[in-house]
């Protein structure tokens, strides 16, 4: 009898997108805009398994690190703050997602800037602030400082919050309210110092009165934060300096050959070398210079002029009677991008490529730019009524289109 020899068994082939390990590798490189992550988990029940686990999305901000702008919060004189976004179809988010002008308890307050994903407001009448979560709408309310509260000291001009998280891997973004800090400025009651005071969540208090004399009036506009420390213009043109490691301030002068003509053509910025800098706006010469201040060969820290940015190059042709209305209405350090108000309204200038974009706001108030993961789009997205995950992309009460215009 003839024996035949076994046909070996051909081996099990394997989808690459089977391997876990790999898929999550692939979603991890989506891109951080809104509307990534909630489209890819409409795929199948594997991939919304992966996207909606806790320790993926901090993977995923990990791996993105910069979170991307999201829009602006503008305060208008004699109105509320509201939400304008910047990014288009289908990542622009409607303004009705962080409804500030439609809460009653924000009457009073003002907007003073964003960052780390959360929103510092100011009721100057009450004498307190408000630290704001847009992503989830909670609200932490922080009084002011003593001697601010009762003005014995001074007044306060302006305040920055901060994330304090401190473990190991965090990225700033989607940050949640606690631990955070508030660094409240101000000036004396004849305006010739300066006055600052911490505040820190987790321990519930603010910290003692720092003061530097003779610094003059502090701008009310929103201050820079660079790793440990905050920077405010002046309204006699230098930059305060509050170092919060050592609890001190600091004064830097401008550059020597630059006159100051105010807060609306100055603008502190942080260069790509990660140093100080300045951007100052010259109406007369349509122009904007990028002045950075870092450590030469002699080790002497000083001013340079870095890049000369033409802005007749960048914008149509503008009458001198229309220059005048030209100022820098925000900066975003993150994207290290400018906003103008220009002749053709708010354009948003990347201070590196010198990319131009105009987004739809009204002339007037102050635009702070709101950077963050925006996360909420997708756990909307992902739940029916019944708390049930939901597979159909046209669900009728959490279809992702709903969370994005």
């Amino acid at each position: 009898m003839i024996r035949r020899r076994a046909t070996p068994a051909s081996p099990i082939t394997v989808h690459p997108l089977d391997d876990k390990y790999l898929l999550e590798e692939i979603l991890l490189r989506l891109p951080p805009q809104p509307s990534g992550l909630p489209r890819a988990s409409l795929v199948c029940t594997r991939w919304r398994n992966i996207i909606l686990d806790p320790d993926f999305l901090r993977c995923f901000r990990r791996h993105h690190k910069k979170p991307p702008l999201l829009g602006f919060f503008a305060g208008y004189y004699g109105s509320c703050a509201v939400f304008i976004p910047s990014l288009d179809a289908p990542d622009r988010i409607p303004c009705t997602r962080f409804p500030l002008q439609q809460n009653r308890r924000y009457d009073q307050l003002n907007v003073h800037g964003c960052h780390h994903g959360l929103v510092i407001l100011l009721d100057l009448y009450n004498r307190e602030a408000m630290v704001w979560d847009p992503l989830t709408g909670r609200d932490h309310p922080v009084p002011f400082p003593p001697g601010f509260r009762s003005h014995t000291i001074g007044f306060v001009k302006t305040a920055v919050v901060l994330c304090a998280a401190i473990e190991d891997g965090h990225v700033h973004g989607d940050c949640s309210l606690s631990p955070f800090k508030v660094a409240f400025v101000g000036n004396d009651v004849d305006y010739k110092h300066a006055i600052c005071s911490l505040y820190e969540s987790q321990s519930g208090v603010c910290g003692n009165m720092i003061s530097m004399a003779n610094t003059g009036e502090i701008c009310d506009d929103p201050g820079l934060i660079a790793g440990n420390s905050v920077y405010w213009l002046l309204n006699e043109g230098g930059i305060l300096e509050l170092d919060m490691g050592r609890q001190s301030l600091g004064v830097i002068e401008i550059p020597t050959n630059v006159h100051f003509t105010g807060p609306h053509f100055f603008q502190i910025i942080w260069t790509k070398d990660s140093c100080l800098g300045l951007a100052i706006l010259s109406k007369t010469n349509m122009r904007m210079q990028l002045w950075e201040r870092k450590s030469k060969n002699d080790g002497v820290v000083r001013w340079g002029l870095q890049k000369t940015i033409q802005l007749d190059q960048l914008l149509p042709p503008v009458s001198p009677k229309e220059r005048k209305r030209m100022c820098i209405i925000g900066y975003d350090s993150v994207s290290n991008t400018i906003v103008l108000w220009t002749t053709i309204g708010a354009s948003v200038i990347q201070l590196e490529t010198l990319e131009l974009r105009n987004i739809p706001i009204r002339e007037g108030g102050t635009y702070y730019p709101y950077t963050n993961f925006y996360t909420a789009g997708l756990q909307e997205a992902s739940r029916n009524q019944k708390g049930e995950l939901c597979l159909r992309k046209g669900c009728e009460q959490h279809d992702p289109e709903l969370y994005f215009e």
